[in-house]
């Protein structure tokens, strides 16, 4: 299989699923893994943005340590988890920049339309996910790191 036909397999799956959970590395517990329920939405580029308070924990993690990953699975079956589709993305985060604000804002907004009350406060933010790296699981036995910095 081709690095690009991997990284399509990944990109559908981000496409399809809506909600992941994200790593942090602790502050609280020096650098333990945090790991939180998140929703997403994806970039014109198909990278992951989150929608984040100043008031959670997983948010003053990430500002101290950009380092993050993000577990997304297949949840169209419910079928035995072991034998779904899953990835796990490793990567940093970073403000949206002001040109991309209101487009990654309209993005969000389609998924999660319940979020707009949320926009208007000033304690939320945009934030995306550069990733550098995938570990796709397809089932048993289909399984590849794909690098995207490469």
């Amino acid at each position: 299989m081709s690095n690009s036909d991997r990284t399509e397999l990944v990109r559908n799956l981000l496409q399809q699923e809506k909600y992941g959970v994200l790593s942090t590395l602790s502050i609280k517990h020096e650098g333990w893994p945090f790991g939180s329920a998140t929703p997403y939405a994806l970039t014109a580029n198909g990278e992951p943005l989150i929608f984040v308070s100043s008031l959670a924990e997983h948010t003053r993690n990430m500002l101290n340590d950009r380092r993050v990953s993000l577990f997304i699975q297949d949840t169209a079956t419910n079928a035995n988890p072991q034998a779904l589709a899953r990835a796990t993305l490793l990567g940093v985060v970073e403000a949206v920049s002001e040109d991309e604000v209101e487009d990654a804002a309209q993005r969000y907004l389609q998924r999660f339309p319940e979020a707009a009350q949320n926009f208007q406060l000033g304690d939320f933010r945009l934030l995306k996910m550069v990733v550098q790296n995938v570990r796709y699981i397809g089932g048993f036995g289909e399984m590849f790191w794909v690098s995207l910095n490469s």
